[in-house]
């Protein structure tokens, strides 16, 4: 392998870790930052894949005028994971949260 493609190799694997590590900045930041690192490099030349999926947004769901008044009219769930493996071998984590309205008062 050649000195130039040694060079280019060696400022690109800095060029990633450099944006990994400093939150994933842009490219252009990053030039700006280390300009020695792109002498060989173009910016249009990286493209990371997590920067443009935290640039998607989700469809939000539509809003609902209707009045929970019993359990279970109305909950929310949320799934996360994969987590460190627990001692049953479960490696996902399930909340299921009821939207029902508190009442403060007391019914004698």
């Amino acid at each position: 392998m050649s000195q130039q493609a040694t060079s280019k190799t060696w400022a690109n694997s800095q060029i990633w870790l450099h944006h990994k590590r400093l939150g994933h900045p842009s490219f252009n930041l990053l030039k700006s930052l280390f300009p020695h690192l792109f002498t060989k490099e173009s910016v249009e030349s990286f493209n990371c894949d997590i920067c443009q999926l935290s640039k998607h947004h989700r469809a939000s769901y539509p809003i609902s005028n209707k009045k929970n008044t019993f359990p279970f009219d109305l909950f929310h769930s949320d799934v996360w994971g994969p987590v460190v493996e627990s001692i049953s071998g479960a490696k996902w984590f399930i909340t299921f949260i009821d939207i029902v309205p508190v009442s403060h008062g007391h019914t004698l």
